[in-house]
């Protein structure tokens, strides 16, 4: 009995739209359970992106950004106009609207999962599918991260499954290409591949039935004529193009040909082929491992389903033609992935999604004789008892990690800057730019000596730090300094320390 015939056999499943807003909710509770935790701002090399966003609502640089040592960004900038936004919906800088694209990255994934796996393998394989993808740790980390990772896997899911449902109704490409463009303007190129990996399966399918001689309908054949690449694609094509190359020469414009370096050399060309970020072949190694262990234990279920699909394909033809198309997508992409010399545990998450499926698929047979209220019910039960877990994790065991307490410890500091009016004019020199982050604003790094020069000056200055030694040294014996504040986040990292050319409440610091 294939997943639908069994969920048909069972009492009728919730209304679309009821699954949705559940779904919705549980995203939107993981999402707080995890901003109102304990911040890793200062981890997962997060400044970068949260000063690209800053320079956007600050400076108002929407094409090209920089951070705040002057770098030019390194990816496109879908995730930093999204946070953009919503930082300047909130009025300030915050947690909260720096992780929001994280938030309608994966409530967007969870919803379209849902609907087709729904549509394909049942209501029972799509709920599934969705809740399994938001309680994984992938899921759960990527919500709140100011990492570009979980919105690519999102646009890039968006764009393969559109262009799904296209190749199914002979038109509807248009679509494809725009959500093609967000995955571009997210990541790169990549998303095109990416999102098109599936699209194999056309090829799997002409081959299958030259092979057993199985007949195919009008219907499908008109369909394939029209999922050819001519007149069906043209409007996307030149939207697609005009989307993504009018940013490019936007960005261009505004950062001239340290942009080209940056985004086109150093982060797309050299991510491929440099030797500096491994050997070629690695990948085959590093992709796989990355991909099991990270979408952990949704992984191994996801192989099960592999292994069904080339054994035992689905005797109804839509249902075997939406497996095999996630088949492709899934070890097409890992093959892209094995190919590049860069190698980061997060890379492969754009796989998770059709893993979902097709681990939803397989957990909804296994489930079969479970009513669709039954089934419902155990499956919330077991997301709250995850949540019930998350939540005393996240403030006690990660709260004591470094990572948390440099990061809350930066925090705690920025508010007690906030709130001295007497402060003088802030100088940052090496401190992490999670302190400016946290004070509202995006202020280029000054030097060492810089620094010096503007503390020996007769305006009151106050510097933001952590090489107190290296500031004595441009200083010299000239100039007296008094510390106002001292951050000591971890044993691991540098205390971030505030010192002034004028004295306040505080003790003298001793050169």
């Amino acid at each position: 009995m294939t997943a639908r015939a069994s969920d048909a056999a069972v009492s009728a499943a919730p209304r679309p739209s009821s699954t949705i807003v559940l779904l919705a909710g549980l995203t939107l509770l993981l999402f707080a359970l995890r901003v109102s935790g304990p911040s890793d701002l200062t981890d997962n090399d997060q400044e970068r992106p949260a000063a690209y966003v800053m320079d956007v609502v600050l400076h108002g640089h929407w094409w090209c950004q920089t951070d705040w040592t002057g770098e030019v960004m390194s990816k496109p900038p879908l995730f930093t106009w999204i946070a953009a936004l919503a930082t300047l919906a909130a009025g300030h800088a915050n947690l909260w609207s720096l992780y929001f694209p994280g938030l309608v990255a994966i409530a967007l994934t969870v919803v379209l999962l849902f609907l087709f796996g729904r549509n394909r393998f049942g209501w029972a394989a799509g709920f599934l599918a969705g809740l399994l993808y938001l309680v994984s740790p992938a899921g759960a980390k990527h919500i709140a991260l100011a990492r570009t990772d979980g919105l690519f896997a999102a646009t890039v899911a968006l764009t393969g499954l559109l262009g799904f449902l296209a190749w199914q109704r002979g038109r509807g490409w248009t679509g494809f290409w725009l959500a093609a463009a967000l995955a571009t303007l997210t990541k790169g190129p990549l998303g095109v591949l990416l999102g098109s990996m599936g699209m194999l399966a056309v090829i799997w399918e002409r081959f299958d039935r030259r092979s057993t001689g199985r007949r195919h309908d009008t219907r499908t054949a008109d369909v394939e004529r029209a999922s050819r690449l001519g007149p069906a694609h043209l409007i996307g094509i030149a939207l697609f193009l005009t989307i993504t190359l009018g940013w490019f020469w936007l960005a261009y414009q505004q950062c001239g040909q340290g942009f080209i370096a940056k985004v086109v050399g150093r982060e797309l060309v050299a991510h491929v082929v440099s030797p500096e970020h491994g050997s070629f072949g690695i990948g085959f190694v590093k992709a796989p491992f990355y991909w099991l262990t990270r979408f952990l234990p949704w992984s191994i279920v996801a192989l099960v389903g592999l292994l069904r699909v080339w054994m035992h394909p689905a005797a109804d033809e839509m249902e075997r033609r939406f497996e095999r198309f996630l088949f492709c997508w899934l070890l097409g992409g890992l093959l892209i992935f094995s190919l590049a010399t860069h190698q980061r545990g997060d890379l492969p998450l754009p796989l998770d999604p059709p893993a979902a499926l097709l681990a939803g698929r397989e957990i909804a047979r296994w489930l079969r004789h479970w009513t669709s209220k039954q089934l419902l019910l155990r499956a919330l039960a077991t997301a709250v008892l995850v949540f019930g877990a998350y939540a005393p994790y996240l403030h006690v065991v990660f709260a004591r990690t470094s990572e948390a307490r440099r990061s809350e410890g930066i925090q705690s500091l920025a508010r007690r800057l906030a709130g001295d009016s007497s402060l003088p004019p802030l100088l940052h020199v090496d401190d992490p730019y999670a302190l400016q982050f946290h004070l509202n604003a995006m202020n280029r790094a000054v030097s060492f000596e810089a620094a010096a020069r503007a503390l020996a000056a007769e305006q009151p200055r106050s510097v933001a730090l952590t090489d107190v030694a290296a500031l004595r040294s441009a200083v010299g014996g000239t100039t007296t300094l008094y510390r106002l504040s001292t951050c000591s986040a971890s044993e691991k990292d540098a205390s971030v320390t505030i010192l002034s050319n004028r004295p306040a409440d505080a003790l003298r610091c001793r050169r």
